[in-house]
């Protein structure tokens, strides 16, 4: 039979003067609620776990939220159950209430002053879930620090009798930890690949997709992909919640894998901890899903109950599909709207394209035909400049040719236009002398040369030998050609010769 000075040594309670008999599950039920809400009073800890009809998380939910109880103005210390939270971070659920269909976690406001802020140390980080230290004071103002000391003695030595091998797991769980955790930190990204490799190895048929990348990355992947993102944060410790979210999670993908994006990290990483953090998550394993609210990035449902439906889930991802349905449909829109003016602008390019060859043909055809003239224009002034000078130089040749010798050898002359003169030379005149014949023709072509019959040469003006030094002889027939009428490959072929 319990006393009212020593409530903590009993294992039998009070209530209303009646003996409550209370099994050892219960007694360490008792000693749970009692450290995770600071309830000193065993008496009223198994009232209100008995009107939660012993149900401890529903307890420790209901006591810290205010509704079953009188709340306890001291924050706990952090323990190995998931039923510890922040007094800012907990679910809102009277006690009597069952979990909803699509409850969502949100957070109680901030008490004002009904407490005293000087007595309320603040809220334990959140972190991996470890067995408690039973050497810890904590960092409340205990009322009977010999009660605390007893009652973690009491909660060691039961869970040391009733289940050593819990004991022995949870010790070589908080060793591996600490052990895995000495060598360098993994980068956000890195460990989320690790959860995701561990988690595809583990559950062989997962095609799940996981994201590779930091939490923050994730969020803003909601707007860029225009998809609702499903946060998993999950536990290793508790195989068998692991276990039904996982499940739960790979259903989910085999039926709307394309409409939904996966993140997840294990709560012993830094990463989740730094994500938990950041959405408030007390309880894991736990699946939140992302999505737009109000055209912000923003968690639209969360849960910790590994017992809900698929269907339950297909449901709360549609509602998260809601707005981003309106956002993916407005991007459609501005795609072809881009689209359109991206074609609008190709068209006037092309047709600006069009139009510069247009402008340029026209351009280059204009300075071709003035080209034309131009040189038209020069080919004429030349042709009358040659004229000029073909008569100017027939004119001089007259006046220096030397007078027709009546002994030498007779040559026979042909001009390009058909005409036939003979002169006579003496042997030992120049060549020039013939030239000089040749241009005070009428007929001369003006520049010239002149070329044999046999043996076929070709003779030009710079050429400085006499008639009997080229062997020139008499009644040689000698053809008068024009410089222009010559081509370079006959040119060629006779030097050749």
């Amino acid at each position: 039979m319990a006393t009212d000075s020593e409530p903590e040594e009993s294992v039998q309670m009070t209530e209303d003067n009646h003996e409550i008999e209370i099994t050892p599950e219960q007694t360490e039920q008792i000693v749970t609620f009692s450290m995770s809400t600071g309830n000193e009073d065993l008496d009223e800890c198994a009232k209100v776990l008995k009107e939660n009809n012993w149900n401890l998380d529903r307890a420790v939910n209901a006591t810290l939220a205010g509704t079953s109880g009188p709340p306890s103005p001291i924050s706990a210390p952090q323990t190995a159950t998931e039923t510890t939270a922040s007094v800012s971070n907990i679910i809102n659920l009277s006690d009597d209430e069952e979990f909803p269909e699509n409850f969502i976690r949100r957070r109680r406001p901030p008490m004002e002053e009904s407490l005293d802020h000087d007595d309320v140390p603040p809220p334990p980080p959140i972190g991996p879930e470890l067995q408690p230290d039973l050497t810890m004071t904590g960092s409340t103002v205990a009322r009977r620090p010999s009660g605390t000391v007893i009652t973690m003695l009491v909660s060691f030595i039961s869970l040391a009798v009733r289940s050593p091998w819990v004991l022995v797991k949870n010790t070589f769980s908080l060793v591996s930890s600490w052990w895995r955790n000495l060598g360098t930190e993994l980068t956000p990204a890195q460990q989320v690949d690790e959860f995701a490799i561990k988690f595809n190895k583990k559950y062989d048929d997962s095609e799940i997709t996981w994201m590779k990348c930091p939490y923050n990355a994730a969020v803003n992947a909601v707007r860029s992909n225009l998809r609702p993102v499903i946060v998993y944060l999950a536990n290793e410790l508790k195989t068998e919640k692991s276990d039904n979210f996982a499940q739960l999670l790979v259903a989910l993908n085999k039926s709307i894998s394309r409409r939904i994006d996966f993140w997840g990290c294990d709560i012993i990483s830094p990463e989740a901890v730094r994500t938990a953090d950041q959405v408030k998550a007390t309880i894991f394993p736990c699946v939140l899903i992302l999505g737009l609210h109000k055209d912000k990035q923003s968690i639209i449902w969360r849960t910790a109950l590994d017992n809900i439906d698929i269907e339950d889930l297909k449901l709360q991802v549609e509602r998260a599909e809601a707005e981003l349905v309106t956002a993916r449909h407005e991007a459609q829109v501005r795609q072809m709207d881009r689209s359109l003016r991206e074609q609008q602008d190709a068209e006037f390019e092309r047709t600006m394209e069009a139009d510069r060859k247009r402008l340029e043909e026209a351009r280059l055809k204009k300075e071709s035909e003035e080209r034309k003239l131009l040189e038209a224009e020069e080919k004429k002034k030349l042709v009358k400049r040659k004229l000029t000078e073909t008569r100017e130089r027939k004119i001089s040749a007259r006046n220096n040719l030397a007078v027709e010798p009546e002994n030498g050898i007779r040559l026979q002359f042909k001009l390009p236009n058909g005409a036939k003169f003979i002169r006579k030379f003496v042997e030992e005149a120049p060549i020039s002398d013939i030239f000089l014949y040749v241009e005070s023709l009428e007929d001369s072509p003006g520049e010239c040369f002149i070329s044999s019959v046999f043996p076929v040469r070709k003779i030009t003006p710079s050429e400085t030998r006499s008639l009997a030094e080229l062997g020139i002889k008499n009644n040689d027939q000698l053809m008068i050609q024009a410089v222009e009428l010559f081509s370079s490959d006959e040119d060629e072929s006779d030097e050749s010769d």
